[in-house]
């Protein structure tokens, strides 16, 4: 025969809302710093009423990260303790991310992969489809003009990697969504 201990956690639960102080409902809330080395999906939706409840976790510092399509992600560490309070959040506008994708002859390359690396120092944003996370609705590819854009990113420092089939991968890329175009340039 064997014992199994099970232990109490703490639940974490809150709501998030947009700048008016209405409900944001199916924004993505995610705990802990990288979703895709966990088990199982590290993000729930919240409800109609823009609620939040994360499973019952130990007590420990934990990142939750809220992605909702239309509003700047937001990023916040928090301690898990008996005496937690409702984590909640009110998101803001975001800021628009333009590429222009290039040749070295500065012809357009369509249909470039982008893949969001780090935030923050953490990988809890992030737009790859995998089935070991959930949807963000960030967009994963430029259009057949090689432009990509994300109209709701966040307003500081995104690490970014490009990818198209026939050219160099970039990867590592610093840049801040300012509502300019930058253009980048692929190399066969």
């Amino acid at each position: 025969t064997g014992v199994i201990v099970m232990t109490r956690g703490i639940p974490v639960a809150g709501t998030v809302i947009d700048p008016a102080g209405r409900p944001v409902t199916e924004a993505l809330v995610v705990w802990g710093d990288d979703p895709y080395l966990m088990d199982g999906s590290q993000e729930v939706r919240t409800s109609g009423k823009g609620v939040y409840r994360l499973p019952s976790l130990p007590p420990t510092s934990v990142t939750v990260t809220v992605i909702a399509e239309g509003f700047a992600p937001q990023m916040k560490t928090i301690e898990i303790n008996e005496e937690n309070a409702p984590v909640d959040f009110q998101l803001e506008a975001g800021k628009a991310l333009r590429l222009r994708f290039v040749d070295e002859a500065g012809e357009p390359v369509p249909e470039v992969s982008v893949g969001i690396a780090e935030w923050r120092g953490k990988k809890s944003l992030y737009n790859r489809k995998h089935p070991n996370v959930l949807d963000t609705r960030i967009p994963i590819e430029a259009n057949h003009d090689g432009v990509y854009e994300w109209t709701w990113a966040p307003d500081d420092q995104v690490t970014y990697s490009f990818y198209k089939d026939g050219y160099r991968p970039i990867r590592d890329v610093p840049l801040v969504a300012d509502n300019q175009e930058h253009e980048i340039t692929l190399q066969k």
